[in-house]
């Protein structure tokens, strides 16, 4: 299996196991003397079944990730850096909409710093750049999404932590 079908199962899954919280949901009541539609036991046992498919993709998934190196780095490594950096730059955007919103004023005094920087969005398009910029040749670059899917147990066989300090997890290699 390649990388590209285990992320595409991943996401059909987790519809899946969305759709099935719907449905448990849905069947969670009844009116009295009337059975559900569905019996919730099997839903539940349903939902079970495929949190532990679920479970056993993404693990493999992020061993994968693990071993592949872009640039000498891991492949998991920069999908945290960029995990991290759309939370950030979320943040940053609702706090630039929050802070550059019309309030009427008397005097320019009363701006405050925070206003006066927001107006300038600069640290909002400094963090929209490296994503862009690693992101869009990324699995091109490493041939991520067709490599081969790593299904073995255990830790990865070697740890190269990143060139700007990133250190093994506690407990690693």
């Amino acid at each position: 299996m390649k990388l590209a079908n285990a992320l595409s199962q991943r996401a059909e899954l987790q519809t899946r196991i969305h759709q099935l919280e719907t449905r448990l949901y849905n069947n969670a009541q009844v009116q009295e003397g009337e059975s559900p539609a569905e019996d919730p036991q099997d839903l539940l046992q349903e939902l079970e079944e495929d949190y532990a498919r679920l479970e056993a993709l993404i693990a493999c998934i992020n061993r994968t990730n693990c071993c592949t190196l872009v640039d000498g780095v891991p492949l998991s490594d920069l999908l945290a850096r960029r995990d991290c950096r759309k939370g950030k730059l979320g943040i940053l955007r609702n706090f630039l909409d929050n802070a550059s919103e019309l309030v009427s004023r008397r005097t320019v005094g009363e701006i405050s710093p925070a206003a006066r920087w927001a107006r300038s969005g600069s640290a909002a398009l400094w963090m929209c750049a490296p994503c862009r910029e690693r992101w869009t040749g990324c699995p091109k670059s490493c041939g991520s999404w067709m490599r081969k899917f790593r299904r073995q147990t255990g830790p990865p066989r070697f740890w190269r932590g990143d060139r700007r300090g990133i250190s093994p997890p506690a407990g690693g290699e």
